[in-house]
């Protein structure tokens, strides 16, 4: 980590409770509309503090079990479009940026 790179932990009192996999998902869809800057885009420590993420709940409990399969959804898609770019760049013979 640099003043440059950051991380997110996990608070203890949220384990087996909030699914990591589910907020690397959630943020990596959205995160980008909260980046400042033009060709270096970032996100502060204090831009990020105020982003809230949608966690699905059931009888007043975090859905443990909706996140993980939210998550395995997101990344479904992830692994088709990273199939789909190779494919497409190997056509090409150039690379694609989506």
């Amino acid at each position: 980590m640099t003043m440059h790179c950051g991380a997110l932990f996990l608070k203890k009192e949220f384990i087996n409770q909030i699914d990591l996999e589910y907020i690397y998902y959630t943020l990596h869809t959205f995160l980008k509309e909260y980046a400042l800057g033009q060709n270096n885009k970032r996100i502060t420590k204090e831009i990020i503090k105020d982003v809230m993420i949608g966690i699905p709940v059931i009888n007043d409990k975090y859905d443990y079990k909706k996140q993980k399969e939210i998550a395995s959804n997101y990344k479904q898609l992830h692994e088709v479009k990273n199939t789909l770019i190779q494919q497409l760049e190997s056509f090409q013979g150039v690379a694609v940026a989506l």
